[in-house]
């Protein structure tokens, strides 16, 4: 298996040389910040932030199974729903997103985004819209 296979040893971080970077480069990487403005805040090369990404991606994925585990001893007893609407580029293309709750926790045990029609005074340049991009479709 490749060395950034998910079959790593226990210890995910025993090759990394610069571990005290770990923690600020997740918090700057979770705030949109950018690979290369990281690589160049912490002075370490481009591959290594890359790589530290997949690491973070491991531990997440083991941290997010093991409150599955626990999730599913403690069965839910009560759900709520809640929906957002919101916009992909403009206005003209409206989305919802659902979520579902555990109401006593607040955990978010699903969320599902979805399109739906537009609304209001664009509606009907938003559906005009859809048919012009449908035909261009169909030419290519």
């Amino acid at each position: 298996m490749g060395k950034n296979s998910l079959a790593q040893p226990q210890r995910l971080r025993s090759n990394q040389k610069k571990r005290r970077i770990n923690r600020r480069l997740f918090l700057d990487l979770a705030t949109n910040n950018t690979m290369r403005s990281c690589a160049r805040k912490y002075k370490v090369n481009y591959k290594t932030i890359y790589n530290r990404i997949n690491y973070f991606a491991i531990k997440a994925r083991k941290n997010n199974n093991k409150f599955l585990k626990k999730l599913e001893k403690s069965k839910v007893q009560a759900m709520q729903f809640d929906d957002l609407i919101t916009v992909e580029h403009t206005k003209m293309k409206p989305l919802t997103i659902t979520i579902a709750v555990d109401r006593k926790r607040r955990y978010i045990l699903a969320a599902e985004v979805s399109r739906i029609p537009a609304f209001g005074l664009l509606a009907e340049k938003s559906r005009r819209n859809m048919d012009i991009e449908k035909v261009n479709m169909k030419e290519d």
